[in-house]
């Protein structure tokens, strides 16, 4: 298979290729995307809506156009894996790597800090489903 362009443009899709062989045999991986959260975060369409929801719920403005693309490359980086990614460190930490820390208490002190700082809102109701889902209810 010939190498792909990384994101660039293949018709309407967004090709990246792994330099990897994530399964150890067959092809390297590829993943194809329609679009870019980069791409899709510049619309003015959805600018537009972000202002109106940071109006609605006193949240800070959307990030100036030079933001867009720090912020929202990050995701698409994230996002667009052509990989496996380890996400979740808990079973080597309890094993002593560089102590421990419960990643799931760590996402919902991410989210309370966003909250907090107004670019989210966070319902302050007891039995609100992602905290429960957060903290393993």
């Amino acid at each position: 298979m010939a190498a792909l362009p990384r994101g660039k443009p293949l018709g309407r899709l967004y090709p990246s290729e792994t330099r990897l062989n994530p399964r150890g045999y067959g092809g390297k991986g590829v993943m194809r995307r329609k679009f870019t959260m980069v791409s899709w975060a510049a619309r003015p369409e959805v600018k537009q809506a972000w202002a109106s929801l940071a109006r609605e719920h006193r949240l800070k403005a959307f990030p100036a156009d030079g933001n867009v693309t720090r912020i929202f490359g990050f995701l698409d980086g994230t996002l667009m894996r052509t990989a496996p990614i380890m996400l979740d460190m808990d079973k080597s930490r309890k094993l002593g790597w560089h102590g421990f820390v419960d990643s799931k208490e760590a996402l919902l002190e991410t989210f309370q800090d966003v909250a907090r700082l107004k670019m989210v809102r966070l319902d302050k109701t007891p039995n609100h489903a992602a905290i429960g889902v957060i903290k393993g209810r």
